[in-house]
């Protein structure tokens, strides 16, 4: 009896112990942001492993995944383009379609990483497409996220808020997912929702996302250093000097964890550049010397450029006009032969402004000229690359209707050549027994009966919305607006205000003679709150007038009456508090 008693313990204490394991390839999921020369070690353990053993297929496709990411944190452009276009390949032949949107993910950080974004927007539609229909949430935030970096990059800021509104809303999501494949840290889309704030100098919400970043779990190593380095930036342009010099002390302490030389170069150089707008131009060249030293041995022409162009503006400063000119002409030649016209237009725009403060207005004109010339094709660029994703979606739905179409007339045709065996078949049928078609007619009419009927009233939307959300397992939030002040006149334009801060898929409904309903589809409650924060500028227009304003998240217990009335309590917490 003992001897059974300790088996069983001993059984139970392997399970637990199996439980908590945790797959390999997810530590290095996170570790290849973290601390990629680490990643680096474990993934070449991995493929040793695979050369004496028998992997499936489905852990080589996903070690290729991890170290095509491992290859953009080390700089390493090309390889990843060439390893993200050999796993996007196997994952075709063997069927894994639901595996493609990643390796497109990794293509398009790698391409946008030498500025082309003529591939890389196109790429990451596909990528988000693709993640919808496998129901990918992990793909799903990872494309959303760069396509978001990227839309604030080309200022481009009303689609990229909503790409990181929907990543930061899907993130919940990632653990449900049945096979992990690859995700990036939610500290980096913290980071990103930073950096789109800051450039529309919201620089109170910007802060507050780098701080949510910088208090996420997995925030340490590498990730952490760019983080302190986003808070830096931000705290200064707040004004807030002190903050700043902190984030920037803790951010130089974390140097030595940066184990590559690349990834140092890298550090030095963010680290000069804040330096520079700080007016610290001495420590700034100090540290620029040493990383563009790395970059030219690494070859790293990107790179090279923008720190020579830094060490320009060191050089214009100090009166060294030599070097200056040599150090601007060196990044205008690499920004020509890369057409990186973003690039070359501040190039040429700097090297203006220094001939007209010499009074060589001839020079300074030509200089302009030539900016305004790169900024056209910058533009040009842009909007070719729109039109390109314009057309890739039209293109997209245009051979759905094709395939639908083929299909319809392959089943017509069939349905023609097996027209005498239905025909005999029916006869064969009514003549063996009219109570079965009775039967089966009863079973359809009862079948058109049970059809729910299409919503009509705003109460009916709020019940569909709410039962494909328990179904599908996905987030639900209201906001519930009390309009008893608002008169009839100035109630369209208040819609139409809310409505341009609202996505494609949320809603708003007339629910009764004072009330506004707005369904936000996959929005958790941070979600939810966020939303009121954004329309909270077009309530303060309303001066005079009390617009309560209450939210609430659906759980799976939930009743259209008890959503509703969660919200009404806290419109009638918030108005009385006097939020």
């Amino acid at each position: 009896m003992e001897f059974h008693r300790w088996c069983c313990c001993l059984l139970l204490w392997l399970v637990s112990l199996l439980a908590c394991a945790q797959d390999p390839m997810d530590e290095i999921n996170t570790l290849v942001y973290q601390y990629p020369a680490e990643a680096k070690q474990k993934i070449a353990e991995l493929e040793e492993a695979h050369r004496h053993s028998s992997p499936s297929p489905v852990e080589e496709l996903r070690l290729k995944l991890l170290k095509c990411e491992l290859l953009l944190q080390f700089g390493e452009n090309e390889a990843a383009i060439n390893l993200a276009q050999m796993g996007e390949a196997t994952a075709k032949r063997i069927g894994a379609d639901h595996v493609r949107p990643y390796f497109m993910s990794c293509l398009a950080d790698a391409y946008s990483a030498y500025d082309n974004l003529q591939i890389a927007l196109p790429l990451l539609d596909t990528a988000i497409s693709l993640a919808k229909r496998y129901q990918q949430p992990q793909a799903m935030v990872m494309a959303l996220r760069l396509r978001g970096q990227l839309d604030t990059e080309t200022d481009n800021l009303a689609s990229a808020i909503e790409d990181l509104r929907l990543a930061l809303d899907a993130y919940d999501n990632i653990s449900a997912q049945d096979v992990d494949w690859a995700w990036p840290p939610k500290a980096f889309v913290f980071a990103a929702m930073g950096n789109l704030l800051f450039v529309t100098h919201d620089y109170q919400q910007a802060m507050y996302y780098t701080e949510l970043g910088l208090k996420s779990p997995e925030c340490i190593g590498k990730i952490r250093q760019v983080l302190l380095l986003n808070a830096s930036r931000i705290a200064m342009r707040k004004g807030d000097t002190v903050t700043s010099d902190a984030y920037l002390q803790e951010a130089r302490q974390l140097l030595p964890e940066l184990s590559t030389p690349l990834e140092l170069a890298v550090g030095y150089a963010t680290i000069a550049a804040i330096e520079i707008e700080r007016g610290n131009s001495d420590k700034a060249k100090d540290l620029l010397d040493v990383a563009l030293n790395t970059f030219e041995q690494q070859q790293k022409q990107l790179y090279s450029m923008r720190t020579k162009r830094l060490l320009a503006l060191i050089a214009f400063d100090k009166g060294d006009e030599k070097t200056e000119l040599k150090l601007m002409d060196d990044a205008i030649g690499t920004a020509e032969r890369m057409q990186v016209y973003s690039e070359l237009e501040s190039y040429y725009l700097t090297l203006s402004e220094h001939s007209a403060t010499k009074a060589n207005f001839k020079q300074a004109y030509q200089l302009l000229n030539k900016s305004y010339q790169a900024a056209k094709n910058a533009h040009k660029a842009t909007s070719d690359t729109r039109m390109q994703q314009f057309q890739a979606r039209l293109s997209q739905r245009a051979s759905d209707a094709t395939l639908e179409k083929l299909l319809s007339e392959n089943l017509e045709e069939r349905s023609s050549i097996s027209w005498m065996y239905m025909v005999l078949l029916a006869m064969i049928l009514l003549l063996l027994t009219l109570v079965l078609w009775q039967l089966l007619r009863h079973v359809y009419l009862r079948k058109q009966i049970n059809e729910p009927p299409m919503p009509q009233s705003p109460l009916e939307h709020l019940e569909l919305a709410m039962e494909q959300a328990k179904h599908g397992h996905h987030s639900l939030s209201i906001l519930l607006l009390n309009i008893r002040d608002i008169s009839p006149v100035d109630l369209p334009s208040l819609k139409a205000a809310i409505e341009k801060r609202l996505r494609e898929t949320d809603m708003i409904l007339r629910f009764s003679a004072d009330e506004l309903l707005l369904l936000l589809p996959y929005t958790s409650n941070s979600g939810a709150e966020l939303v009121m924060k954004q329309l909270q500028p077009v309530l303060d227009e309303c001066k005079g007038r009390k617009i309560a304003l209450g939210h609430a998240s659906m759980h799976q217990f939930d009743t259209t009456e008890t959503l509703l009335k969660r919200a009404s309590v806290r419109g009638m917490s918030r108005a009385q508090l006097g939020n």
